[in-house]
């Protein structure tokens, strides 16, 4: 974690009803499954008003959970971009949070239908890690 700069952490899982649309022909190992990048969807959310090329066919309708987690994300992301908080607008996202990142608290936001805090993310996996990097087995 950086002492000099804030870090903020947050989860993506949230599946857009658009995502075979997007990734079905070029990534299908991606359908129905979220994926890396998968968030950019929500950030840029283009599929009601630009031409699409036309072997794609129509984009599908987005839902209103797509619409929250697109609002909630791109909140977020102009928050950061502008003020380095990505803390999203009250009236978008109210009650979440993001703090600071800290490795013991490990807290995060997780951009869902609701978008809400998480603590504990993967503390089970890091644990695992954490007892593996232990004493004996030192850095040299």
């Amino acid at each position: 974690m950086s002492q000099y700069s804030p870090m903020f952490v947050y989860y993506y899982d949230y599946l857009m009803s658009t995502n075979e649309w997007v990734f079905g022909a070029d990534m299908p190992f991606c359908v129905k499954n979220v994926c890396h990048a998968e968030d950019l969807i929500a950030v840029f959310f283009p599929f009601e008003w630009i031409d699409v090329p036309k072997d794609l066919g129509p984009a599908p309708k987005a839902t209103e959970a797509d619409k929250y987690v697109s609002r909630v994300v791109q909140s977020a992301w102009g928050n950061f971009a502008h003020t380095g908080n990505p803390n999203p607008l009250p009236d978008v996202a109210a009650g979440v949070a993001f703090e600071r990142f800290n490795a013991t608290a490990n807290k995060v936001v997780r951009y869902g239908d609701p978008t809400v805090n998480m603590e504990g993310f993967h503390s089970s996996r890091c644990d695992v890690l954490d007892r593996m990097a232990s004493p004996p087995y030192t850095r040299r």
